[in-house]
């Protein structure tokens, strides 16, 4: 899949045969994504982001504090 990429990334489960390990990895891998892409997009994507929050909250998808 990465055959002519600029960059990898990669998953390794470690040592700990448990789920967790294996998650955290791709978990911060999805989040970097996430906040190179926001980055990336600028003030038009923030204000989707916004957006997107005030839905949820909308919806009671939050908890308040």
């Amino acid at each position: 899949m990465a055959e002519g990429a600029d960059h990898v990334l990669s998953v390794r489960g470690g040592r700990i045969a448990w789920i967790l390990s294996e998650l955290t990895g791709a978990i911060a891998i999805a989040q970097s994504l996430a906040a190179v892409t926001f980055v990336l997009g600028g003030v038009g994507a923030k204000r989707r982001l916004e957006e997107t929050e005030a839905r949820l909250a909308a919806m009671s998808q939050y908890v308040a504090d």
